[in-house]
């Protein structure tokens, strides 16, 4: 897919997804988002840009981090979830939103002490370019903080497998950073120093497999979801509940999200 096209079609999966995206049953993105920026140790009056900010699981802790002396910028592709974020936060004076494309920041050199992107750089088509551009608004000392998704747990194993037998998936979303030696080696060639990636997981219950399964629709899965008519939607959903079942416990289905937490710095 063209680039262009990519950055269209992908706005328009989280816009589709943006009132639910991080609510009831998908809220684990406030737990990585805490420890992450609990990792930055944000000093006050710091200046902060969160790119693909989201429903603003990184913001709001950004925000209280940095006090009324800071500022924090959070941008996003999708429109509506910037309107979305924007009803959230409007409590928070120190917080900006806007809706910007992460491979061409319209920042100058040089503009904030942090850089956050919270599961949001194996989106982009072309990821250099946005590690040049994170690196390319740091001040030097600067430090940039992403999170990645790690390793699939059973879950997101069946999930594929099933969706496999019904779509011919061709990878429509991209994943390059499960592997640290990876994220080392693209960061390192965007400039970054003392590169450092700390490991996590959450073991997240969902009641029933049916909350799951509507989790899906409020994240980047929806849009694997989106390109199946209802009868394949149908039998997707009844081969994962076939699937899913013996995994059930007494408190519900349990998910093992593996991530990581890479921090670098913008040499000085």
């Amino acid at each position: 897919m063209e680039p262009q096209a990519y950055k269209n079609w992908i706005a328009g999966v989280f816009d589709r997804s943006a009132e639910s995206y991080g609510s009831k049953h998908s809220n684990f993105f406030t737990y990585f988002a805490k420890n992450l920026v609990k990792l930055a140790a944000l000093p006050k009056s710091a200046s902060v840009l969160d790119v693909a900010t989201g429903r603003g699981a990184i913001l709001k802790h950004a925000a209280e981090a940095v006090g009324s002396q800071g500022k924090v910028i959070g941008i996003d592709i999708s429109p509506n979830m910037i309107t979305q974020t924007s009803k959230d936060l409007k409590d928070y004076p120190n917080i900006t939103l806007l809706c910007a494309d992460a491979e061409n920041l319209e920042f100058t050199e040089n503009s904030f002490d942090y850089v956050f992107c919270g599961f949001g750089v194996f989106f982009f088509p072309n990821v250099s370019r946005a590690l040049q551009e994170f690196f390319r608004v740091l001040k030097p000392g600067g430090k940039l903080l992403i999170s990645t998704w790690g390793k699939d747990d059973y879950c997101d194993e069946i999930f594929q497998d099933c969706y496999n037998h019904i779509e011919d998936d061709t990878k429509t979303l991209l994943h390059h950073f499960e592997n640290p030696e990876f994220i080392f080696n693209i960061l390192s060639k965007s400039g970054f120093t003392e590169i450092e990636t700390v490991p996590d997981e959450l073991d997240y219950v969902y009641p029933t497999i049916d909350d799951w399964f509507s989790s899906l629709w409020s994240h980047a899965r929806r849009a694997k979801l989106e390109k199946l008519p209802p009868t394949q939607l149908t039998k997707l959903k009844e081969q994962l509940n076939i699937k899913l079942g013996p995994h059930v416990k007494s408190d519900g289905l349990h998910e093992l999200l593996h991530a990581y937490y890479t921090h670098a710095s913008k040499p000085v």
